[in-house]
């Protein structure tokens, strides 16, 4: 008879496993702003923590309607600690700071639909 385990103890051993699993390597970060016309884009640059003596790719990586949100910042940092690339994630409304409301992310958002050519050209900026 194959001996049974409780799921208390199934999940403690979970648990203690995954706490002393080695961690995965962290990317750096550096800030990127960009002034203009009077506000401050603010992005972040994430490079892989393990030293390489070659170019690397560049991903940008661009929020949400919302605006800048802590996600964006996650997914460069995963892009570069997984894939091994340079990561920049973006803000393209400026300030680095996120919508409050769906009616002022509308707001924020709706210029970049009317003229994508503003979109372009911010990237083009931060890159």
């Amino acid at each position: 008879m194959t001996p049974r385990i409780s799921f208390a103890r199934f999940a403690f051993l979970v648990t203690l496993l995954a706490a002393s699993a080695p961690l995965a390597q962290a990317a750096s970060s550096v800030p990127v702003n960009l002034p203009e016309a009077g506000k401050e884009y603010k992005g972040t640059l994430f490079v892989p923590s393990k030293p390489t003596s070659h170019a690397l790719p560049l991903v940008l990586v661009v929020h949400e309607w919302w605006g800048k949100t802590s996600y964006p910042d996650k997914r460069a940092a995963q892009i570069a600690d997984e894939l091994g690339y340079a990561a920049l994630s973006v803000d393209l409304y400026g300030e680095g700071k996120p919508s409050e409301t769906p009616a002022e992310a509308q707001a924020l958002a709706t210029p970049f639909y009317k003229y994508p050519e503003m979109g372009v050209k911010r990237l083009q900026a931060f890159a």
